[in-house]
Formats: structure tokens, C-alpha cells, sequence
């Protein structure tokens, strides 16, 4: 990270606005040109489609809770003895009674 390359990177990176980045209309091929198209040589790599999803699950989240010792788990409880997990990248909220 202390490569005088990264510097350089993040200052062109920062000439890019939010509303640029989250434009339907410009492509990823557009941002990196008006970015990066002075340099002497630019390497990028073909990617797959980006999708939203999440793999959380209460199988999941009851094998993580289960891993903790019992005193532990009940603190975790609220006053009707469950306990409540949110995933921050869905926001899901999972109920659990182990």
C-alpha cells in the first residue's frame, strides 16, 4: 500500500463522482477510460455479471450461536427467550430459539 502507484490510483479514482458511479448510462469501460486513459499501460480483467444476493441463513446463524458457551448465548436472549440476528448485507432479521 506504500507503492507510489496506489497514491497515484487513488487520486484519479477520487476525480470520480457518486452520481458517475451509480449512472445506468456509463459503463464500466467508460469510467475506466476517462480514469485512467493517459497512462502508458492498463491491465484489466474480464469479470461476470454482479448480482445481489446473500447467503445467510437460520441454519446458519443457529450453528454460529450454538458455537458460543451457554452463558454467553443467554445474555444474547431477549425477555422472550430469543434470540435475534440481522444480516447487514440483506437486512434480514432471523429469529432463533436454540
Amino acid at each position: 500500500m506504500d507503492h507510489p502507484d496506489w497514491e497515484h490510483g487513488e487520486t484519479l479514482a477520487s476525480t470520480i463522482s457518486h452520481d458517475e458511479l451509480l449512472d445506468p448510462k456509463l459503463s464500466m469501460e467508460a469510467i475506466v477510460w476517462r480514469l485512467f486513459h493517459e497512462e502508458e499501460e492498463i491491465r484489466t480483467q474480464i469479470v461476470g455479471n454482479l448480482s445481489r444476493a446473500c447467503r445467510c441463513s437460520q441454519e446458519h446463524y443457529e450453528e454460529v450461536i450454538l458455537r458460543f458457551p451457554k452463558a454467553e448465548q443467554d445474555e444474547m436472549r431477549d425477555e422472550a427467550g430469543v434470540i435475534r440476528v440481522n444480516c447487514e448485507f440483506c437486512s434480514t432479521t432471523f429469529d432463533l430459539n436454540v
